[in-house]
């Protein structure tokens, strides 16, 4: 988890209820908030002191260019910023649409000295965040719970509420089971559904001869792309330990521009062990006296005899440690794999329509405005036949999404009662 620091500008009376409402969502996601004083001074002091090493900035905005281009430009200590642009007051953004289609202008008061304003005025805030994705980026928000959940998506977490995953609806219990049996393979297997159909397969590496390109200016319909850039907190530096010794991986890249985010794990076999037991148990004696007016007296005495066998099976999860560099080779680039497919990195597009699109594939990206050049994977293809033009649209992440099943216990017990036997007289 992270540090953040969370500035305010000051707008109107609700700036600290916007403001402490988005500390609270970072809150709840685990992180380590901490509260400026409203007002542009308290941000910008705080983003160009040494306080601000290794920290998230987040500054809640109104629509003017100003601090975020003085922050692009400048020499700010914070790992990463995201500046806030809030829709409730009146600065001609006050929707979504807004926000991606409408150009931003220089602060009305003249003020603003940064180089980057003159470049940056009239640009979409998308198109803005093409430029600065590498130190900061805008996200909307119409409300302060909307913010809130847009930073976070923005920054890579999950934003659903825990009652959403509980439904009943056999779809639900379809996905569950399609869980179950996926998370032995977490990072090793893909799932996909293609014309109604559910595929599930070893994951293949991309190759070099590969058959779909995607490529800027050349198939790639103009102005079609979006990027949401990885999210900074992503572990760039893996070190994985094994009784050999050590294996590490890294990202240069992404450690150039974020610095060393590293993660250590040790290098274990799962081995699943399930064990069944029996227990029985009796239930007997009814005594029954029957007395009549008659001049027969009659004793009956029932004794019934029932025994119940108790079927329990116990599952756990024994982790041992891996021995040969074969074997931490591979746990190693899973890991990896599923530090990727996590990353938050994904680049949509518009392409002419064509049968050769299909989700489950891989693509290579070739798009130099935007530094992308390497294998993505296509996990949404939607298409569109607008006034007889037949067009797809196009979604690609680092690495085949996983299914969201969660980690197999320590240890479960299901128990079953069944009647072995009946014995009466």
């Amino acid at each position: 988890m992270s540090t953040i620091v969370i500035g305010c500008d000051r707008n109107n009376g609700n700036d600290s209820k916007w403001q402490s409402t988005v500390a609270k969502a970072l809150e709840k996601q685990g992180h380590s908030v901490e509260k400026l004083d409203i007002g542009p001074n308290a941000f910008a002091s705080y983003s160009y002191s040494g306080k601000a090493k290794g920290k998230i900035g987040i500054f809640l905005i109104a629509a003017g260019l100003t601090a975020l281009c003085d922050l692009y430009d400048g020499n700010t200590s914070f790992k990463y910023a995201y500046f806030g642009i809030r829709g409730d007051i009146g600065n001609g953004i006050s929707s979504m649409n807004d926000f991606n289609t409408k150009g931003i202008h220089k602060d009305h008061h003249g003020d603003c000295i940064s180089k980057s304003c003159n470049s940056f005025n009239g640009k979409t805030y998308p198109q803005i965040n093409k430029i600065t994705k590498s130190k900061c980026q805008a996200v909307y928000g119409g409300s302060p719970e909307e913010m809130g959940k847009n930073i976070i998506a923005a920054m890579g977490g999950s934003t659903s509420d825990s009652s959403d995953d509980k439904k009943s609806s056999s779809g639900g219990t379809v996905k569950e089971s399609i869980q179950k049996l996926l998370k032995h393979w977490d990072g090793e297997v893909e799932c996909y559904i293609r014309d109604g159909k559910v595929y599930i397969n070893k994951i293949k590496e991309p190759k070099s001869d590969y058959h779909l390109l995607l490529q800027e200016g050349v198939n790639i319909l103009s102005d079609s792309i979006q990027i949401t850039d990885v999210n900074p907190n992503t572990v760039n530096y893996l070190i994985v330990k094994w009784t050999g010794g050590t294996i590490t991986i890294k990202d240069e890249e992404l450690i150039k521009r974020f610095g060393e985010v590293k993660s250590e794990v040790e290098a274990v076999r799962k081995i699943v062990k399930t064990e069944t037991t029996q227990s029985s148990s009796s239930d007997s004696d009814i005594d029954t006296d029957m007395d009549t007016d008659t001049d027969t007296d009659t004793d009956t005495d029932i004794d019934t005899d029932t025994d119940t066998t108790t079927t329990t099976t116990k599952t756990t999860v024994v982790e041992e440690p891996i021995k040969t560099y074969e074997e931490a080779l591979a746990f190693a680039n899973t890991e990896w794999n599923k530090i990727k497919r996590d990353n938050g990195h994904t680049f949509e597009c518009k392409v002419l329509g064509g049968s050769q699109w299909r989700s489950g594939e891989w693509v290579k990206v070739i798009a130099p405005s935007f530094n992308e050049n390497g294998f993505m994977y296509l996990t949404r293809v939607s298409e569109s036949d607008d006034a007889g033009d037949w067009t797809c649209n196009l979604a690609l992440v680092d690495y085949p999404p996983g299914w969201g099943a969660e980690e197999l216990s320590t240890s479960s017990d299901d128990s079953s009662d069944s009647d072995s036997s009946d014995d009466s007289s």
